[in-house]
């Protein structure tokens, strides 16, 4: 047969795969609760990025042996883990970025923030004194910082001498 059975309203695969034409997916219906805008999923991508680190000014490297991030998008959101490893730098200074592999979605107030969890290894200050300042508004990076206790010290650049190891969790929606 044609490996499809509809039963009692049920649709059940035998074989083969569901496809979906361009722009078209699985509509949930107008079930949801709160304020929802959307109950359609339309996307399940699952995949890898090459990760840079970006500073204000100055250079940090990424070894290209450590450079690997894996991501998951269902929907709109994005799970970004994986682990990287500098391996050079020439003078960074001020703000460090990692780029991402979407582009952040653009939401009402704050809702739209990625945020995540890093721990920085072998830099100037402990492993758990780092983290993510959530970036928002269309951008396709995110900042690290050096968390006090009270605020992120975002100027960190000069503390990278291109032997950190940096392990990532971020989450966040994507445009």
């Amino acid at each position: 047969g044609s490996g499809v059975v509809v039963t009692l309203g049920n649709l059940i695969l035998t074989d083969g795969n569901l496809t979906f034409a361009d722009g078209h997916g699985i509509d949930f219906g107008a079930g949801g609760s709160g304020t929802s805008t959307s109950n359609f999923l339309d996307e399940y991508e699952e995949g890898y990025m090459t990760a840079t680190l970006t500073a204000d000014s100055g250079t940090i490297t990424v070894s290209s042996a450590n450079d690997i991030l894996n991501y998951i998008k269902i929907g709109g959101l994005v799970s970004l883990t994986g682990r990287i490893r500098t391996s050079a730098v020439s003078s960074p200074s001020g703000k460090v970025k990692l780029n991402l592999p979407f582009v952040i979605l653009d939401l009402l107030e704050d809702s739209n923030r990625a945020s995540g969890t890093l721990y920085l290894q072998n830099g100037t200050g402990a492993i758990n004194t780092y983290g993510i300042h959530p970036t928002s508004d269309a951008n396709q990076y995110i900042e690290i910082g050096r968390i006090d206790g009270t605020a992120f010290d975002l100027q960190i650049g000069d503390e990278f001498d291109g032997n950190e190891l940096l392990y990532f969790s971020i989450q966040y929606r994507a445009a």
